[in-house]
């Protein structure tokens, strides 16, 4: 299967059984949240969705995508209750990713059709259980205030054994958009996937 017919099965209608089945990880891109070109390619049995063109190979399939920056709770100006987080509206791409979360948290807010969103990785040295809990009990977005939702560290958590990492994308279908979770152990054995927004 190639990286342009993986896509279709993740924009669906099959969304939720593909990622309760197929492996997705993502290699996001560092920059500011915006638009930008990504490749997806299948690597032994599971999506690969890079950043980086040329640590994909030749036959990567491209295609735009909304990115959401993975940003540190611990950044110059950052303040869990005034973020600044990135709209997801009926323009441009139908497909929303951020990179693996690793104990990170990812917050959202629904207005109307749109989906405002914000990917907080905890700073080194702290538990994602704590940016969680913070995140779940203090997060609003500046100049959007109101309840918001939040995916993280306590939805998948680590076991007595293994750490868990998950996945987090988004597919607009009829103007609205869906954010999904896919989690998956240390031996990238899917464990759960589920559609969380």
């Amino acid at each position: 299967m190639n990286g342009a017919d993986i896509l279709g099965f993740l924009r669906g209608p099959t969304t939720l059984e593909f990622l309760q089945q197929y492996l997705v990880t993502i290699a996001g891109n560092p920059g500011v949240s915006q638009q930008y070109n990504y490749y997806a390619y299948d690597d032994f049995g599971r999506l690969k969705i890079n950043a980086n063109q040329h640590a994909s190979p030749p036959n990567a399939h491209q295609f735009q995508a909304h990115s959401i920056q993975m940003v540190e709770s611990n950044a110059p100006g950052f303040v869990m209750g005034q973020l600044n987080g990135y709209v997801l509206d009926g323009a441009g791409s139908d497909i929303m990713v951020t990179g693996m979360l690793n104990g990170c948290s990812f917050i959202v807010k629904a207005n109307g059709n749109d989906v405002r969103c914000a990917h907080v990785r905890p700073a080194q040295g702290t538990r994602g259980e704590d940016l969680n809990t913070n995140a779940m009990n203090t997060s609003q977005f500046h100049g959007d205030p109101g309840n918001v939702s939040v995916y993280g560290r306590l939805n998948y958590p680590q076991t007595a054994t293994e750490g868990r990492s998950s996945t987090v994308l988004g597919v607009r279908k009829a103007g609205v958009w869906r954010i999904y979770q896919q989690q998956f152990d240390a031996n990238f054995n899917v464990v759960s996937a589920s559609q969380i927004f």
